[in-house]
């Protein structure tokens, strides 16, 4: 069976999930210690996340979605994104209130420019 860009994308959210989920169960140390991996290696991964999604981008694009369909996908994933960081708020809030808001608006430039890029396409789509 051929799977399409999209149903291969879930499949890859679904089977990320289930070992999420199966390593908090069996050794959440491990998953603790995959997330230092991860905190050392923040360049390399930035590098593979932003090609990733880039590709995906692409992909997508190019499957028939539009980055306003995207971009509605992104507040569904959002708002259960916000859903897991609300009990931690507080925690976050002093952890921007302690490095600065100038810094960690400086360390997320990237991701700035990303939500620029797709705000910019998607009014594009809407209203042009």
């Amino acid at each position: 069976m051929s799977y399409t860009i999209v149903e291969l994308s879930a499949i890859i959210v679904i089977a990320m999930t289930a070992l999420k989920v199966l390593l908090y169960i069996v050794s959440p140390t491990l998953l603790m210690d995959l997330g230092k991996m991860v905190a050392k290696n923040r360049l390399i991964m930035t590098i593979i996340t932003g090609a990733a999604a880039a590709y995906l981008f692409l992909k997508f694009t190019a499957a028939g979605l539009s980055v306003t369909t995207l971009l509605a996908v992104f507040l569904f994933y959002g708002l259960i994104m916000m859903l897991a960081l609300l009990p931690h708020y507080d925690d976050y809030l002093a952890f921007i209130d302690r490095k600065g808001i100038k810094t960690v608006i400086a360390e997320s430039w990237s991701v700035y420019v990303v939500y620029l890029i797709l705000i910019g396409l998607a009014t594009k789509e809407l209203f042009f």
